[in-house]
């Protein structure tokens, strides 16, 4: 079966309600998300309909944030956690990261386009953070929701 992506995560229409909502921080990067890339460039591509950003959005909770029914998603020698993102209820990205732990207050989203100056963000800004579960992705499969 073939890997797949939502179509509401490829063109930003249409995003599904439900989900936490958290209030977070955007923080600027210290480029380490390239490494992070290496890994999850195919599967963003598929999920995002088209090559991500070479970057990421990271954000920064004031407690630790738990995924809802993240999707697994295996490469090289690590699973992936993985969900989709809405940020200031504007942009579409998927935030990944990979355990342990599997909370933690920092949460790095990957997205098609710059995220930050998109939304025209500063760091230490206040954003709004729409995490939904993992099965709106629109994985097959090749991914398990983990519960």
């Amino acid at each position: 079966m073939a890997l797949m992506g939502a179509e509401w995560l490829q063109t930003g229409r249409n995003i599904p309600a439900g989900g936490t909502i958290h209030h977070v921080r955007y923080e600027t990067g210290t480029r380490s998300s390239k490494e992070h890339l290496r890994d999850l460039n195919s599967v963003l591509t598929t999920l995002l309909g088209r090559t991500p950003f070479k970057g990421s959005l990271n954000l920064r909770a004031d407690s630790p944030v738990t995924f809802d029914a993240p999707a697994e998603f295996p490469v090289a020698d690590r699973v992936w956690l993985l969900v989709p993102v809405v940020v200031n209820g504007a942009a579409v990205g998927v935030a990944a990261r990979k355990p342990p732990p599997v909370a933690t207050p920092f949460i790095e989203v990957f997205a098609c386009d710059q995220i930050a100056p998109q939304l025209d963000l500063k760091d230490g800004d206040l954003v709004g953070l729409q995490i939904l579960s993992g099965e709106h992705l629109g994985l097959d499969d090749h991914a398990r929701s983990t519960t």
